[in-house]
């Protein structure tokens, strides 16, 4: 049965929460109205059946999803006059990642010492790090609540995205992995078993099959290395982009083909949505551009968010700046953002913005895993048929040897 944790307001007037089991929603919804208890937020507590350490290892991030779920409960208690202190230890308490309840009390703590809510969080936990820009703007203009609201619908189509993505590369991981174990298992056990009969018996090997056993003794040899080589070269991009070379890496990635693609529109997508946010919040569209500039992870496109307000200083528009830039958010966003220049609506056309981003990567997801499984299974398989009929030579072989 389905167990609840639920957050409102008793007969008396005080603010309540708990946990109960019941079969739905409904029925939870008719035992808090028999007790007359007026809900604020529910939520079903997910079962924890996994081993301890199980849940440590699931526990060392804090995910979109309970990033999601954080700030709508953030915004269910600020829209019904919950003090923020008591609504940050209502969250502390209910909730179930350690590292999301440090992070939540690091938050709490420091708002009780009079920290603005941007402060707090800034000096919280990194994966927090990229609300800041959204949660400052609201503290000047008011809208705490609602830009809860859009964090809230924000993180949760962050989630969906890499669901998507999972599941899209998951049948290509699962068929290479089990390919190599395949392919070790031949070359490692059953090759070696094959020739050592040939030599016995004074019988040539197969050329393909010596072709095919050179090539394994390679990949034994060099593999190792390789995959060191590999990490270490990704470590040393990692701190160089981390300590001043980050503009240039990024760059880079922006002009690979197919990555690229996906990283530009990703930026796109949390650069427009927060627009959006910064605009509906009353926040000046220079003003808005600063802060926006820290949600954006490409940092070759912070650099870029940050000149367009320079451009916006020098007395040109938005579409403008962002046309001018041939490695920026492309000639579609600098039209759609005219059309709101022109129009006064330019946060309507934000939110269409993110709107079309997030519809072409959901369809550009779709089309690439359409296109790589055929391709993966043609190049997969014809790796394993050369291997096999290298297999059935050396068999053959052995057969005709002992004749």
């Amino acid at each position: 049965m389905p167990h609840y944790r639920y957050y409102g307001i008793d007969r008396n007037g005080e603010r309540c929460f708990g946990e109960l089991e019941a079969e739905n929603d409904e029925k939870v919804q008719s035992i808090l109205t028999e007790k007359q208890v007026d809900i604020i937020t529910l939520d079903i507590v997910p079962a924890v059946t996994s081993p301890k350490l199980w849940r440590r290892l699931w526990h060392l991030w804090i995910r979109s999803e309970e990033l999601s779920v954080t700030f709508r409960r953030l915004a269910a208690f600020l829209r019904s006059a919950v003090p923020l202190v008591e609504a940050l230890d209502t969250l502390v308490s209910t909730s179930v990642n350690p590292r999301l309840i440090k992070a939540l009390r690091q938050i709490r703590n420091g708002v009780q010492v009079g920290m603005p809510l941007s402060d707090a969080i800034e000096e919280s936990d990194p994966a927090f790090r990229r609300t800041v820009p959204v949660v400052r703007a609201a503290e000047v203009s008011g809208e705490l609540p609602a830009a809860a609201a859009h964090l809230s619908d924000y993180y949760r189509k962050v989630a969906g995205l890499k669901k998507k993505l999972i599941s899209a590369s998951f049948y290509p991981l699962v068929t290479c992995v089990l390919t190599v174990v395949v392919l070790t298992f031949l070359l490692v056990v059953v090759f070696p078993v094959l020739t050592a009969e040939l030599d016995r018996s004074n019988y040539p090997v197969p050329l393909l099959t010596q072709v095919v056993l050179v090539a394994g003794d390679v990949m034994a040899a060099w593999g190792l290395p390789f995959l060191l080589l590999a990490g270490m070269v990704s470590f040393v991009i990692y701190y160089l982009r981390e300590h001043g070379r980050g503009e240039q890496i990024d760059l880079i990635l922006l002009r690979i083909p197919i990555l690229g693609f996906f990283l530009r529109q990703s930026s796109l997508n949390s650069w427009s949505m927060g627009m959006n946010m910064m605009l509906r919040s009353n926040v000046s569209l220079q003003e808005s551009l600063t802060l926006v500039s820290g949600y954006i992870s490409n940092k070759y496109l912070q650099k870029k968010t940050l000149g367009y307000r320079e451009h916006l200083l020098q007395g040109s528009s938005l579409s403008e700046a962002v046309a001018l830039d041939n490695e920026g958010f492309g000639v579609m966003a600098s039209k759609i953002i005219q059309i709101g220049e022109r129009t006064g609506e330019l946060d309507d056309v934000f939110t269409e913005l993110y709107e079309l981003s997030e519809e072409e990567l959901n369809n550009s997801i779709g089309w690439i895993s359409r296109m790589a499984e055929p391709l993966l299974i043609g190049i997969l398989g014809g790796i394993i048929g050369v291997v096999y009929f290298a297999f059935f030579l050396a068999y053959f072989a052995v057969l005709q040897a002992n004749m």
